[in-house]
């Protein structure tokens, strides 16, 4: 007879009791079992109804064992989709038993073992190691995946082993170190890239990272190793081809600085051959193709002329040399050159002069002046403005033309080498290669000009930079 603790303590078990003699006759059973298993609440019914015909057969096997050798036998098994562990002692000729259903701790044992799997799979297929300190214990956690980079074996590789320290590059070290020390003294993630040397002697890259957390009572440290071996050395790879071509592209551009005029000799030959036909007596025919002529060639002097100087500035780059210079001379003597090309043309050509002294390099701001111009002649309608303005402490140059405007879209493309806007017909497409503004965009910022663009699609465009004030004596 169960005293009142006894029967407390069974309500309060998760497991169940029950007592059957070798042939499996129920004695006693505890509430649990008979709700759990259905037994039934009388005595003296045999356990052998309630389950399954392999489960009895392996449990009267055990019953067997412990009664006959009064050893006790511990051993698993499902029943009804439940799984127990069951444990049977001997006591006065009765099998005493006690099962413990396990069914959660299993599901949970194997989900967690299903994700062990899954992030040791994600470790092996990115090449992630992991790593973990607990700092009180001086205890060091190492994942698969740490010893599968350096090559070692898990087995026989002892966990107090600090594998980091042993294969790392020894002019690797002290930065790895300090970064380390600032974790641990100011708390703040330390990362950075080192070089491993494995246990087959190649070396690799690794980027690592590491940070505090908290652990329940305990303070560890965890961290990461990343082999980045193949990254780096495509970025080696593609870093010694960009040094490759930017070689090649300097022997071009050097070689095309060096040539300028031995190649522009041919186009100036051209040239006066050219006027020396327009003085002569030509039939129509001949002199429309004499202006085909001269207006290839005049195409091809422009190409031939922005490409060279772009080939030079490539190779020489920009020797600024500041000076100061009245910006209304500098404007006028451009203007008086293009006003002939502008009658020529039948462009209506006006200037804005502003009389002020400023400070810049006056060749090169000619030379950006020049290409404006030049694009807004090919580009007008049937007029361009140039001039200039005081705003403050600066002078604002301005050219403006009439002609078909530039898309929004288009602000920043219309300065990179080759690029046309779309807004251009095919005749003044077939005019330039689209260098004239990328060599101004070149120099303006050698100069830090800072070229603004205003355009309107079907209304014109402006372009304008600003020039600094030369100071009064």
């Amino acid at each position: 007879m169960l005293i009142e603790p006894e029967k407390l303590l069974l309500k309060l078990s998760t497991n169940l009791f029950i007592i059957t003699d070798a042939e499996g006759m129920i004695s006693y059973a505890s509430p649990k079992a008979i709700l759990l298993l259905g037994l039934s609440a009388n005595k003296d019914i045999n356990i052998s109804r309630f389950l399954e015909e392999g489960n009895w057969k392996k449990l009267k096997e055990h019953l067997n064992k412990v009664l006959d050798s009064n050893i006790p036998e511990f051993f698993p098994m499902r029943q009804q989709n439940r799984i127990f562990n069951i444990y049977i002692h001997s006591h006065e000729g009765k099998a005493f038993q006690c099962w413990e259903d396990i069914t959660e701790r299993r599901q949970l044992s194997q989900a967690l073992h299903r994700t062990s799997e899954r992030i040791e799979f994600a470790e092996k297929a990115t090449q992630v190691g992991y790593w973990e300190l607990d700092i009180q214990a001086r205890r060091l956690y190492w994942s698969t995946e740490m010893y599968r980079l350096l090559g070692l074996d898990a087995r026989t590789t002892s966990y107090k082993q600090n594998i980091i320290r042993d294969h790392i590059l020894e002019e690797d070290y002290p930065a790895y170190k300090h970064q380390l020390h600032e974790l641990i003294l100011t708390g703040k993630e330390s990362e950075g890239i080192l070089r491993l040397r494995r246990e087959d002697g190649k070396i690799i890259y690794c980027s690592f990272k590491s940070a505090f957390f908290r652990d329940g009572e305990k303070d560890k440290i965890a961290g990461i190793f990343q082999n980045i071996t193949k990254l780096m050395e495509m970025q080696q790879d593609l870093e010694k081809a960009k040094q490759s071509a930017e070689a090649s592209n300097r022997s071009k551009s050097y070689f095309l600085a060096q040539a300028s005029h031995d190649l522009r000799q041919p186009m100036l030959a051209l040239r006066i051959f050219i006027s020396a036909l327009e003085e002569e007596k030509l039939n129509k025919h001949q002199k429309d193709l004499l202006n085909k002529i001269s207006f290839s060639a005049n195409n091809l002097t422009t190409m031939l002329d922005n490409l060279l100087d772009m080939s030079k500035l490539d190779a020489e780059g920009f020797k600024t040399h500041e000076n100061t210079f009245n910006i209304s001379d500098l404007l006028q003597n451009i203007f008086f050159e293009f006003h002939e090309i502008a009658r020529s043309r039948g462009i209506v050509f006006h200037t804005t002069l502003c009389h002020y002294r400023v400070k810049s390099d006056a060749l090169l701001v000619e030379r950006v002046v020049r290409n404006l111009l030049s694009n807004a002649f090919k580009f007008t309608n049937n007029k361009v403005l140039l001039g200039c303005k005081r705003e403050e402490d600066f002078v604002r140059v301005i050219v403006m033309d009439n002609g078909s405007g530039i898309e929004p879209d288009e602000i920043d493309g219309i300065f990179e080498e080759f690029y046309q806007s779309k807004n251009i017909n095919e005749i003044n497409r077939k005019k330039g290669a689209g260098l004239g503004l990328a060599i101004v965009k070149r120099i303006s910022d050698a100069l830090k000009l800072d070229i603004q663009v205003k355009s309107q699609p079907g209304q014109g465009s402006s372009f304008s930079f600003k020039l600094p004030l030369a100071k009064r004596l």
